[in-house]
């Protein structure tokens, strides 16, 4: 998967070059859906918490980032995530897009999980400082 995603941003941003970022969020939000649906149906969660955990072993297993923290915040969440993939990847090709294939990834999982539409915003990204990218999810 880790090198599949490496050819769909390196097309993205070549051929799609400015709604490159509109583009790579509705991809990772229908994948976020799926991806929520798939962990409910096989290990029935009973809470987000615990279906993050499934999501965190599968973004590891397929690299494509190290989920080191969820926590709640006020009317929402906050997930910190070391060595994501889409970063990773877009500081191979000096690219300073963002993570918007995970932020769309993240708004539909907890879209699904909330039942209500959610804003998810990067509030810390690897690209322009540390290793990690930081995310902010509220409903609204």
């Amino acid at each position: 998967m880790k090198e599949s995603l490496v050819g769909i941003l390196k097309l993205a941003y070549e051929e799609f070059k400015d709604i490159t970022p509109a583009f790579l969020y509705h991809l990772g939000r229908v994948v976020g859906i799926s991806l929520y649906n798939e962990i409910t149906y096989k290990y029935e969660p009973k809470n987000i918490e615990e279906a993050v955990n499934y999501l965190k072993a599968l973004l590891a297993l397929y690299g494509e980032g190290i989920i080191e923290s969820v926590k709640r915040v006020e009317d929402g969440y906050e997930i910190r995530i070391r060595e994501l993939i889409e970063c990773v990847i877009q500081k191979r090709f000096s690219l300073t897009f963002g993570s918007h294939y995970y932020r769309g990834l993240l708004s539909g999982f907890f879209e699904k999980h909330l039942g209500k539409k959610v804003k998810v915003v990067e509030i810390e990204c690897m690209l322009k400082s540390g290793d990690l990218c930081t995310f902010l999810i509220k409903t609204y």
